[in-house]
């Protein structure tokens, strides 16, 4: 008796669930610009193209800001660039964040600004660059806040520029169009120490309502090879840094003719795993890292298969590049090559490459951003 009880409880239960997920599907709205297409594969949401580019333009431009703040000995002008993205993306980037100043010295020495986003955790590393006069500040991200910190105050009205920006979203695919969007503000919580708006008013003052948004749509997602996130070198240390967490590296990184060296195991390591964190939002180590860098010890080269397929020779600044090879991985025919400013090279025993030049030419991607970073000497990478 009891098990005809229970059995009756789940047909109930599963009529329900699927009658509740059939309405919600019933019921979802879909904006003008995107159809719906179902296949035997699944479902995919499509872009209207006149619309979507209309559409996209439009949402683009609305993420540029600027905000004008009066304060007591002048006016504070802070403006900012949002991040778009088209699918679930595992890190978005916004493009800078920049804060001016009417006169001189209305950014106080000794005092922070905290900027806040409701969504998302920034990366700790950001680049603040005094864009015009002679103000010196220092900005990072703990969270969702960035803190900025003013280490110099002015003489003549100034400007800081915050760039290299990166926000972890948090979140894995779902199967269902949604949009997300997170808010940029400054906070006035007087609980944060030396906050330069803590007086300013009771809430917090909006920056840019769409300081970054995913437009979340099915059959658009993080697929394998897509590094995403933030990938730094250390100059002189044993570790890389992706999206803030150390790993340990099979050598010293080290610095020559002005280029960064890094353990070419190491990069092919740290890329596999970034491209494993964009849909699966967790680090793995590549269960067999032999699958995608081979070592031919009887010539000195290596051959890393990614976006693109190359090879490495140690003593030459040539990358030679491919896309067939044999059984024994040896390339059918070479389709290009990549000059790089210093040579390969092997020390005690690991193979070193130009680490700039060497993520180029293996991840087909010359145009995304590079950052060096002189005052701590750090190379970063990001998509």
């Amino acid at each position: 008796m009891k098990k005809i009880r229970f059995y009756s409880f789940f047909c109930i239960f599963i009529f329900l669930f699927t009658n509740i997920v059939f309405a919600e599907q019933q019921n979802e709205e879909i904006p003008d610009y995107l159809y719906k297409e179902e296949t035997e594969k699944g479902i995919y949401y499509l872009p209207n193209e006149r619309k979507y580019k209309e559409y996209m333009d439009n949402y683009i431009a609305s993420q540029i800001t600027s905000t004008e703040i009066p304060y007591s000995t002048g006016n504070i002008i802070i403006s900012t660039k949002g991040a778009f993205s088209i699918y679930d993306s595992a890190c978005v980037h916004p493009p800078y964040i920049k804060i001016k100043e009417s006169a001189p010295g209305i950014l106080k020495q000794g005092t922070t600004i905290y900027l806040h986003i409701d969504d998302g955790t920034l990366l700790k590393e950001m680049n603040c660059d005094t864009t015009l006069g002679d103000i010196v500040a220092y900005a990072s991200g703990n969270r969702n806040i960035i803190e900025i910190n003013i280490e110099k105050q002015s003489i003549e009205p100034s400007e800081i520029t915050i760039t290299n920006i990166a926000i972890l979203t948090n979140r894995a695919h779902d199967n269902k169009f949604t949009k997300r969007e997170s808010t940029l503000s400054i906070s006035v919580l007087n609980t944060l120490p030396e906050n330069m708006f803590s007086e300013y008013s009771e809430n917090n003052i909006i920056l840019n309502e769409r300081f970054w948004m995913q437009d979340n749509r099915i059959g658009v997602y993080c697929y394998d090879y897509r590094f995403e996130g933030r990938l730094a070198f250390p100059a002189n240390q044993n570790y890389y840094i992706l999206n803030d967490t150390k790993f340990n590296m099979k050598g010293n990184s080290y610095i020559k003719n002005n280029t960064l060296m890094v353990p070419l195991y190491s990069l092919v390591e740290a890329l596999y795993m970034g491209s494993n964190y964009c849909f699966s939002y967790r680090y793995h180590y590549p269960y067999d890292i032999s699958n995608c860098l081979k070592w031919n010890a009887e010539n000195q080269y290596a051959t890393v298969f990614y976006k693109r397929n190359a090879i490495f020779q140690n003593q030459s600044n040539i990358v030679q590049i491919f896309d067939e090879y044999n059984k024994d991985y040896s390339p059918k025919a070479i389709t290009d090559t990549i000059q790089m400013p210093v040579n390969v090279e092997i020390k005690e025993g690991v193979l070193y490459v130009p680490v700039k030049y060497a993520i180029i030419a293996i991840c087909y991607n010359n145009t995304a951003p590079y950052y060096w970073n002189e005052k701590t000497k750090t190379f970063y990478y990001h998509y």
